[in-house]
């Protein structure tokens, strides 16, 4: 029997920085920031990237309710 569509939000890419041991191991998910301006333009990308990850769920949970299954 078809179930009910579950999503999850993952990372697809990351790197890891310890910050000179001065704290615990840290998962990075943007491109290191020098400046105010980049660090917007990394937030505004990350914004779009989640942006089209809430349209796709919705298509997929729309077509799952058409069908019955949600």
């Amino acid at each position: 029997m078809p179930h009910r569509p579950i999503a999850h939000v993952y990372v697809k890419s990351s790197s890891r920085n310890d910050y000179g041991g001065k704290g615990t191991d840290k998962i990075l998910i943007g491109a290191e920031c020098v400046s105010l301006r980049e660090i917007e333009y990394e937030i505004e990308q990350l914004k779009k990237d989640l942006d089209e990850v809430k349209k796709k769920a919705a298509r997929k949970y729309a077509a799952a309710k058409r069908a019955g299954r949600g």
